[in-house]
């Protein structure tokens, strides 16, 4: 989801929003899917009870919600942490965007702890685990702002400049944030 809700309803609509990837994003990519792969191998050889994301895609109605998590860990008390695994180098706190993606798949998977992790892509050094906990005023304000999205397409009209949100940019009469 994007903090623009024109966006998502082109994105919603099936619409192009951003020009295909260019050679060096989809090698950077790649990377970070061999790392995320090696981590998850690292973690089953330590003995860490974790399920991989391909076993467990998210596919919600009410709102619309499609994902794949990168992990859920279980502990020893047998409760499920949400975990996703960010391959890049600058990240110093989760941004608004992980934010979102975190929360939205703890919803939908029902896990309302959980981390966001950071590996460096260059050393592949582990050097940021940010906890996050689901937070229902957050998480109601993402969900009503799909729901919007999808009604918009199915009335099919145009999100009202008011009703967008830049994350950090300033519109005029937004208050969702």
């Amino acid at each position: 989801i994007s903090p623009c809700m024109r966006e998502n309803l082109y994105k919603y609509l099936g619409m192009a929003t951003y020009p295909d990837f260019d050679v060096k994003s989809i090698k950077r990519m790649r990377r970070g899917t061999v790392h995320h792969n090696a981590w998850e191998q690292i973690f089953i050889e330590a003995g860490v009870k974790v399920k991989s994301g391909k076993n467990n895609k998210i596919n919600l109605v009410d709102p619309r919600i499609r994902g794949t998590p990168d992990w859920i860990i279980t502990d020893d008390e047998d409760l499920d942490w949400l975990v996703e695994w960010k391959s890049m180098a600058t990240l110093k706190d989760p941004n608004w965007g992980y934010l979102v993606q975190w929360s939205l798949y703890a919803y939908a998977l029902n896990i309302p702890r959980g981390f966001i992790i950071k590996e460096d892509p260059a050393s592949f050094d582990m050097n940021g685990i940010f906890p996050v906990r689901l937070e229902k005023d957050f998480i109601d304000k993402i969900l009503d702002q799909l729901r919007n999205v999808e009604r918009c397409s199915a009335e099919k009209k145009m999100i009202e400049i008011d009703q967008r949100c830049g994350s950090g940019k300033e519109w005029a009469g937004c208050d969702l944030w």
